[in-house]
């Protein structure tokens, strides 16, 4: 009776796998969505990328007005470089960021089957990620607190599901 009991309690799902994937399709979900609207859209014009300038301009304007720190106004600086390098190789980045967003997708749902498989593509797909950016973007136009918070996600997520990994075969 008790090997029945455990047997069952082995095959069940553990709760941080399904928190895990349910964050992980919503957030894969969004972005997927975010990247089909902007291909829809298509790359920005040059009147849109002068706005962007201008917005920018603005917003250091006002850090400096408000005392902020160098760091963040260099920080404007960086984006707006990453925003329009990231316009100049758009179809590029959208490409690659779907395969990415794939990567993802098919670790999470492999692991939802039980599959080892799905954790390691969900690390490469975290480590894609952010890889990915260098291929279109400049390095100095990557801003390392970017970096860092997105690895830091990544990597909790990485550890909730590692969690998991004695449920997976």
């Amino acid at each position: 009776m008790t090997e029945v009991i455990e047997n069952q309690a082995e095959n069940k799902r553990p709760v941080i796998l399904l928190v895990a994937a349910i964050l992980s399709f919503i957030s894969i979900g969004i972005s997927t969505l975010v990247i089909v609207f902007n291909l829809i859209g298509g790359p920005m014009n040059e009147e849109e990328v002068m706005e962007t300038r201008v917005a920018t301009a603005k917003s250091k304007t006002d850090m400096r007005n408000a005392g902020g720190s160098l760091y963040f106004i260099n920080l404007f600086d960086q984006i707006q470089a990453m925003i329009e390098e990231t316009n100049d190789n758009f179809y590029v980045s959208n490409a690659l960021n779907i395969l990415v967003n794939a990567v993802g997708f098919f670790g999470v749902f492999f692991m939802m089957k039980r599959r080892k498989l799905g954790f390691h593509l969900y690390i490469i797909y975290s480590l894609l990620a952010f890889s990915v950016l260098y291929l279109y973007i400049s390095p100095q136009n990557i801003p390392t607190i970017s970096l860092i918070f997105g690895l830091l996600f990544s990597g909790i997520f990485v550890f909730m599901y590692s969690r998991a990994l004695r449920w997976l075969q």
